[in-house]
């Protein structure tokens, strides 16, 4: 289970002598149109105001950077995480979804695979039951 705040959205983009890297809190929400697998329980996140409005301006700030040349860009999710009901299962599987624009499908952003797959050995041991 994310702990309160732990949760972020992390964004990088790079051109040229052009670079940045931002991280954007998310909160928590209600999403009952996200299924949870039998056993699982699904958990949703959102940009509030004030990080949209941060993320808006980023994405034109890339925009405006010269185009041509190589450029590269990286969307990805940060947790801090513990463990809520006990030690995982071993076959406990994790996902994270995105949607782009409101009323829009879900998308795979990392789609279903162990947790211990995507969190690594080191990331395992480290997790510690909720207080």
């Amino acid at each position: 289970m994310p702990r309160p705040g732990g949760t972020r959205l992390e964004m990088s983009a790079a051109r040229d002598a052009h670079n940045l890297a931002e991280s954007f809190t998310l909160v928590s929400r209600p999403s009952p149109e996200i299924a949870a697998p039998d056993g699982g329980q699904a958990v949703a996140f959102a940009l509030p105001a004030e990080g949209v409005a941060r993320m808006r301006a980023v994405q034109s700030a890339v925009a405006a950077w010269p185009q041509g040349g190589a450029g590269e860009g990286a969307l990805g999710i940060g947790l801090d995480a513990c463990l809520s009901a006990g030690p995982l299962a071993p076959d406990a599987e994790g996902a994270v979804m995105i949607r782009l624009a409101k009323g829009s499908d879900f998308l795979p952003l990392v789609p279903p695979m162990p947790i211990a797959q995507l969190i690594g050995p080191s990331g395992m041991a480290a997790l510690q039951p909720c207080p």
